[in-house]
């Protein structure tokens, strides 16, 4: 302001001083030299020329002061020298400070920030009228935009890490001149090189790049002076700061420039890591490759639509068609089985779905057998994650699964033994397991007699098969050893069957015998087949295990039934005991009551047997009661229930049997007694009498209890007739009365 009110005072004062000097030039110029006259006018010439030029500086200045003045933002008039024309209300409520900044930034140029206590302010420059005279500056608060712009620092700052992070370096490459221009920060973190190498001849950098790779750059440079706009793609090595050698992908572009020259611009990335792993991954993959070419397994990749990418040697085993004809086909398409080809596309799709490993049993029936493999799906993924392909790992476990199935199968026939199953149930598994392992024959055991009881046959897969056997066959039987007969009809156990083996083609077999160590053959496993089979030591062990658990099964079923027998049946005579004969006579009245249907109940005392005992022993009454046991046997029908009730009572029950009929083995068993005494040698022939009561079985009656008293009544009545006794129910009952009519007796003598 000082300076501005001097220079109107001079401004104002300039006319007067003229006008005092026109005034006495009169009488100074007689006195004065014309010299100093000239001197003085030339003094009054220039200071008129100086005025003049304030004056014109000062009416654009004093315009630009009225716009300034009522800015509400900080402004000022700057001259070129740094001496300050002009603040604005504005400016001159700045701090000092802030004001020199203003000036010194306004002659700089070099920063249009400009800050004052953490304030932040924006500098405007605009040139006055004469522009080497002085400059117009104002600030604009950055305050609305601080949150703004530190969000967009923090994000630049985000921007640099992510770019360091990655390793990617930017560059320009300026041909005409070779000169080749890199971010120095990014230089410094990805290489480890110093700022100065940010800025460098191609030369320099030449040095610096693996002398294998300096001729592919040399002819990349002279393809891309001859077009602009191409692409380019390398990757050299380039050695850092430290002195390793790193792998660099480049990728630019080739620009014009608007002095008719050309320039690169692109980005170089550090593949050192990805190029270790991409040459590890080949290298694994050579070595994949000369291991699966040789292996026994069955090797597959397939693409995620189910089409085959390579096959290993080993597919020979399962089609004829060379491995070339397979490519880029699907398994349908290369002729294997609709289902076998449907699971192994579920399959897959199931891999992609969960992108995890599966496996799965896939049956393959080749002509003259089929093998069981075990497929395993392993996912593929690309560097990025993705799905690219399945690995199908495809292994032979024939063997494997039938002997799996072999040990479940075993494990399974033992516990039917333990629970105590069926003997030909159990013989029937047994059957279908050794067929499921011998799939060209067919397995038959067959069960010696027991006891009474005639031999049986146990083999499912063929027909009902029954014949009786002389005892000499069963002599040879019993001495069986493991052999091949061949023909199989020339056996004796399989002569009665010749036509049945001619018809299903059945020529030879093996037959084991089913004995347990130092006892007598139990029955024989019969493994028949049209043509011999050649037999291993394996299954041969097969065999022999086989044989050695129906051994068991029948043995163990014997022993059942032995333990049966003893529980119900009486140990002196083998006839029922009381307990499992009335057992058995409950359900007999059940039927009849059912059906409507006779049923008798026959009472029969042995007289003479104390005496017996006390004329010639126990053993004596013993044999008499045995002997008795047997006539009744004799005697009585197959479907006839024969029980010993007490010491000396027998009974036999008789289904559909009316009293008359009872009769008649009553008096049949007096007769037979009578032509056949027991004998006790040398003793002669001892005889021993009989008393007998006969119930039939009436519809009031619905307890075995009440049938069983009126026996025993019809017994005492018999033994006060006399010997040799029958007291029985009379032919017809009285139906009106429901009632029995007189008994009937009759003697024997």
């Amino acid at each position: 302001m000082t300076l501005t009110h001097s220079k109107r005072a001079l401004a104002a004062s300039l006319p007067l001083a003229l006008l005092h000097h026109s005034a006495n030039a009169a009488s100074l110029l007689s006195e004065v030299p014309l010299w100093l006259y000239a001197l003085e006018i030339a003094l009054l010439l220039a200071l008129a020329v100086s005025l003049a030029l304030l004056l014109y500086r000062r009416q654009p200045l004093a315009r630009q002061r009225e716009a300034l003045e009522p800015l509400p933002f900080p402004a000022a008039v700057v001259q070129s020298d740094g001496q300050e024309l002009y603040f604005n209300p504005a400016a001159q409520a700045l701090p000092h400070a802030t004001r020199s900044a203003l000036v010194r930034q306004t002659l700089l140029a070099d920063n249009p920030l400009v800050q004052d206590d953490g304030a932040s302010w924006l500098l405007h420059q605009q040139p006055g009228p004469d522009p080497r005279a002085w400059q117009v500056s104002y600030l604009t608060s950055l305050a609305p935009w601080q949150d703004q712009l530190e969000q967009l620092e923090t994000e630049v700052a985000q921007l640099n890490n992510a770019l360091y992070s990655a390793n990617l370096v930017f560059f320009t490459l300026e041909l005409a001149s070779g000169v080749l221009r890199l971010a120095p920060q990014a230089l410094q973190h990805a290489y480890g090189l110093e700022a100065d190498w940010g800025e460098l001849p191609l030369e320099r950098w030449f040095g610096r790049v693996h002398p294998d790779d300096q001729r592919q750059i040399t002819e990349l440079l002279r393809q891309s002076a001859e077009q602009a706009g191409s692409d380019l793609s390398l990757e050299v090595r380039v050695r850092q700061g430290n002195g390793q050698w790193e792998w660099v992908a480049i990728t630019a572009q080739v620009y014009p420039r608007h002095d008719g020259h050309h320039q690169i611009c692109g980005v170089g990335e550090r593949i050192t890591e990805r190029k270790d792993a991409s040459d590890m991954q080949r290298r694994r993959e050579q070595a994949f490759r000369g291991l699966v070419d040789n292996s026994v397994d069955l090797i597959a990749r397939v693409d995620p639509l189910g089409r085959c990418l390579y096959l290993n040697q080993t597919i020979t085993r399962c089609v004829a068609q060379p491995e070339g004809e397979l490519l880029g086909k699907t398994l349908q398409e290369n002729g294997m089985p609709a289902a076998l080809a449907s699971r192994f596309n579920n399959e897959c799709q199931e891999v992609i779905r969960q992108n995890r490993a599966r496996m799965f049993d896939a049956d393959v029936a080749l002509s003259t057998l089929t093998i069981t493999f075990e497929v395993r799906l392993f996912p593929e993924l690309d560097p990025a994650g993705r799905l690219e392909s399945i690995l199908a790992v495809a292994r032979d476990v024939t063997d494997l699964r039938r002997q799996q199935r072999l040990t479940t199968g075993e494990h399974a026939v033992l516990d039917m033994i333990a629970h105590r199953a069926p003997l030909h149930d159990i013989l029937t598994r047994l059957a279908r397991l050794l067929e499921s392992q011998f799939p060209k024959a067919r397995i038959a055991f067959w069960l010696a007699p027991h006891g009474d009881g005639h031999g049986d046959w146990v083999a499912p897969a063929l027909p009902p098969l029954a014949a009786e056997y002389d005892s000499a066959t069963l002599t040879l039987l019993r001495l069986l050893q493991p052999s091949l007969v061949n023909p199989l009809d020339s056996h004796p156990l399989w002569q009665p069957f010749a036509p049945l083996l001619d018809q299903l083609d059945l020529n030879a077999g093996w037959l084991l015998p089913l004995q347990p160590p130092q006892q007598a053959a139990l029955g024989a496993l019969c493994l028949l087949s049209g043509q011999p089979l050649p037999m291993g030591g394996e299954d041969k062990q097969l065999l022999a295990r086989a044989s050695h658990l129906a051994a068991i099964a029948i043995k163990q079923d014997r022993h059942d039934a032995e333990q049966q027998h003893a529980t119900s049946h009486d140990p002196l005579t083998g006839s029922l005991n009381r307990y499992h004969f009335f057992e058995v006579a409950g359900r007999e009245l059940q039927v009849a009551e059912r059906y409507d249907r006779a049923l008798s109940l026959c009472l029969i005392e042995l007289d003479g047997l104390q005496r017996l005992n006390e004329n010639f022993g126990q053993h004596a009454g013993d044999k008499a009661i045995r002997h008795f046991a047997e006539l009744c046997r004799h005697e009585a029908r197959k479907a006839d229930v024969i029980g010993r009730l007490d010491g000396k009572v027998f009974a036999i029950l008789m289904p559909a049997t009316a009293a008359e009929q009872a009769r008649h083995l009553a008096e049949r068993l007096i007769a037979r007694l009578a032509q056949h005494p027991l004998q006790l040698p040398p003793l002669p022939p001892l005889n021993y009498t009989l008393s007998i009561g006969i119930a039939s079985h009436l519809p009031t009656e619905n307890q075995f209890e009440t049938l069983q008293r009126r026996a025993e009544h019809y017994l005492s009545l018999a033994q006060h007739l006399g010997v040799n006794q029958i007291y029985s129910d009379p032919p017809a009952i009285d139906a009106a009365n429901d009632q029995p009519g007189a008994p009937t007796p009759s003697a024997r003598p």
